[in-house]
């Protein structure tokens, strides 16, 4: 009877359920931050929604998670394509000082976080992100590659962290800042991009007088195929222009409008992809030295005309979760991926 039950208590563990999100360690920290960052991966666990984004914050919960650090160690290099999601506890231990942070995740089109209450109820309390309109970001939003930590004292908050990429920069970094700390930080973040910054100006400026060069030769011949150059040149600079954004993670150009700046970019792939396929075609005369290779060539153009409208009015009414939705389905990717 007692090895029956020795046996029994080896295995139990593993048949246990394993679908549940298990708490944390929790950050403990003392009041006011200093000046060193902390990091919060050790203190984290983590899943990658292999839905694609269609599981409610509540079924999240339901699901094995592990620890943050472990995996990012067997997933150096990999960019994100699947929503993830990080559970972490913060802990104020101090009896008089509140604890004011901010908590750097690195370049993400999407950030959302979750606080817990003891019942694990998830509430939304902030946003930001690359494609979130600024209007929506923090209140005395640094940045957008963080949000906002703020415990009272003798505070113990639990969160719940959601990432969404598309095309991302960075891996999950979790790295808490003082107020101060964190705008030297973005200081530097700034200056190590400056040679990235002068390329993006050199080349964005190249295509630009491309294209107004591609505008004068028309003006002077009333050939089709300047036009058709010109306007696929000016896409170009449109898409770069977005990835410039991706990059430095800045307001510069785009409206004040999330669904345009989630939107942008398969939008100008599509146009950009249309507009070169007509100028390749005038450049080889399809129409006039192969007929029947043109009307397969139209067909072509029809299908990507269809896409691009399908995408315009699908993002016309769609929110932002549905978008990267959209980004995140391999359908979506692939059917594009093809067209590019």
């Amino acid at each position: 009877m007692k090895r029956w039950l020795l046996w029994w208590c080896l295995l139990c563990p593993p048949l246990l359920p394993v679908g549940v999100a298990q708490p944390t360690n929790p950050l403990v920290l003392t009041g006011k931050l200093s000046d060193t960052p902390i990091d919060v991966r050790s203190h984290s666990a983590f899943y990658e929604d292999d839905s694609g984004g269609t599981l409610s914050v509540a079924a999240i919960l339901t699901k094995p998670f592990q620890p943050l650090a472990q995996w990012q160690a067997t997933h150096k290099q990999r960019q994100l394509r699947k929503p993830q999601w990080v559970r972490f506890m913060v802990q104020n231990s101090s009896p008089t000082d509140s604890v004011k942070g901010w908590l750097h995740l690195g370049r993400h089109g999407l950030i959302r976080l979750y606080t817990l209450d003891s019942l694990n109820h998830a509430t939304l309390t902030d946003s930001s992100g690359g494609s979130i309109a600024a209007n929506r970001l923090p209140p005395d939003g640094l940045h957008r590659m963080a949000l906002p930590i703020v415990l009272m004292p003798h505070q113990q908050q639990a969160y719940l962290l959601n990432v969404s990429s598309f095309k991302g920069q960075d891996m999950i970094q979790l790295m808490l800042y003082e107020p101060v700390a964190y705008r030297a930080f973005l200081h530097s973040f700034h200056q190590s991009l400056l040679p990235t910054f002068i390329f993006y100006v050199g080349l964005i400026a190249c295509l630009l007088f491309m294209g107004l060069f591609a505008i004068a030769q028309f003006a002077t011949n009333r050939d089709i195929i300047h036009v058709w150059y010109s306007l696929y040149v000016f896409m170009l600079c449109l898409y770069f222009l977005r990835i410039w954004e991706n990059v430095f993670m800045v307001d510069w150009w785009l409206p004040n409008h999330t669904l345009l700046r989630a939107a942008l970019l398969p939008i100008t792939e599509v146009v950009m992809t249309i507009f070169y396929l007509l100028f390749f075609s005038t450049l080889l005369e399809l129409r006039r030295f192969q007929p029947r290779l043109w009307q397969g060539y139209r067909y072509l153009l029809l299908a990507l005309g269809g896409l691009l409208a399908f995408v315009l009015i699908s993002y016309g009414v769609s929110d932002v979760n549905t978008i990267y939705q959209a980004h995140q389905s391999r359908t979506a990717n692939g059917i594009i991926a093809f067209f590019w």
